[in-house]
């Protein structure tokens, strides 16, 4: 009986359909895994096909003066939310939208940064890329509040790339805001934790100035 019970074939012909379940499963696995990985790699070249030809059809041509701004701001507004933040597309997208802003064009480049920021998690590096840009436009256009806002939401993330300076810029509009305790204290905050730096010194040159 202990024989009989150890035996490989004994086991298998006592558990062949259990066998068989897990023998089904690994095998609808492997197929599974195959055909999301034939997908994401057929959905990887689409987006690749996607991206080249929004480059040279939209950004390209725009950028040449070859079709004018109202026409580009439609392109951009009808754009897949997928193409946004692809990284081969965003230097040549930000010198795109830097352009609408000398023409005159600045409500609306906020209007199509704040469409993006949705589309981005508050701690992701492209959220804080838009971030970066949106903040002096609401500067330039007096909205204080949301230019306040997104500094804090910069500054809270976890990228710690140039903090100093979005204190001093926090300071900068609260003193648009003649909120002279609130900037105080971001100029401070630079001097006291940013010590020896270039934004140090000009936080400074506010300290004095109040």
């Amino acid at each position: 009986q202990t024989v009989q019970k150890t035996d490989v074939g004994q086991v298998i012909n006592e558990n062949k359909k259990l066998i068989m379940i897990i023998l089904g499963a690994i095998v609808a696995l492997i197929v599974g895994y195959s055909i999301y990985n034939h997908q994401a790699k057929k959905t990887y070249n689409e987006n690749l096909g996607q991206v080249y030809a929004f480059q040279t059809d939209v950004i390209d041509q725009f950028n040449s003066s070859k079709i004018k701004d109202v026409e580009f701001i439609e392109k951009i507004k009808a754009m897949p939310s997928h193409l946004t933040g692809q990284p081969t597309l965003v230097p040549a997208l930000f010198t795109s939208l830097n352009r609408l802003v000398e023409n005159g064009k600045t409500v609306e480049v906020i209007s199509i940064l704040e469409t993006w920021t949705k589309h981005f998690n508050n701690s992701s590096y492209m959220y804080y890329f838009i971030g970066l840009k949106l903040a002096p436009l609401y500067e330039d256009t007096t909205q204080h509040e949301k230019a306040i806002n997104i500094l804090q939401s910069l500054i809270a993330s976890k990228i710690d790339v140039i903090k100093s300076r979005l204190y001093l810029d926090m300071g900068r509009v609260y003193l648009k805001k003649n909120d002279k305790v609130k900037a105080k204290e971001n100029f401070e905050y630079i001097t006291s934790n940013f010590k020896d730096t270039e934004m140090s010194k000009i936080a400074k040159l506010y300290l004095q100035g109040l």
